[in-house]
């Protein structure tokens, strides 16, 4: 089994999502769909790296 990064199982909802209520998508839009959850998702991973904080240190629930 291939090893899928989170991004791209949470852009595969995203498609997934829109495909189901709103018809297919062309391969354009499911790439900007890919690249945009890819860039959130490595700007957040960038900001955790920055601030020095282990994620334990502020969980998000609580």
């Amino acid at each position: 089994m291939k090893y899928t990064h989170e991004f791209e199982k949470l852009a595969d909802g995203v498609i997934d999502y829109f495909s189901r209520n709103h018809g297919e998508l062309s391969a354009k839009s499911k790439e900007v769909i890919l690249k945009a959850i890819q860039e959130s998702y490595d700007t957040g991973y960038e900001h955790g790296l920055m601030d020095g904080k282990e994620i334990s240190d502020k969980p998000l629930s609580g």
